[in-house]
C-alpha cells in the first residue's frame, strides 16, 4: 500500500474527482498531503480541489488547533461540506 499512487490513478478517472481538505487537519495536512494531490492531478480536467478552513479532521469546527482529543468530541460535519458535496454532485451529473 506505502507505493500506491492514489493521485496517479485518480487521474486516470474518465469522472469529475473532487479532493476536500480541512484547514486545520493535523493528520492529513495541507502542507504534505495535499501538494501531493495538486501535483499529481495537475492538468486532469473535471477536477476540483477545496480547502475548508477551520475545520479539524472530521470536518467539524473548534476552537484553537485540532489534537487527537478531536476524536471522543460529539458534533456534526459543517453544513458548508455537506451544502457543497450537494452543489458538487448536482453540477456534476
Amino acid at each position: 500500500m506505502k507505493e500506491y499512487d492514489q493521485a496517479a490513478e485518480a487521474k486516470k478517472l474518465s469522472i469529475p474527482v473532487r479532493i476536500l481538505q480541512p484547514g486545520k487537519d493535523y493528520q492529513v495536512t495541507v502542507e504534505d498531503d495535499l501538494t501531493m494531490w495538486k501535483e499529481g492531478l495537475e492538468g486532469k480536467e473535471n477536477t476540483e480541489i477545496k480547502v475548508y478552513e477551520g475545520l479539524n479532521h472530521f470536518f467539524m469546527a473548534g476552537q484553537g488547533p485540532s489534537t487527537p482529543d478531536d476524536s471522543a468530541l460529539e458534533g456534526h460535519v459543517d453544513e458548508a461540506v455537506v451544502m457543497g458535496v450537494c452543489e458538487w454532485i448536482k453540477n456534476s451529473c
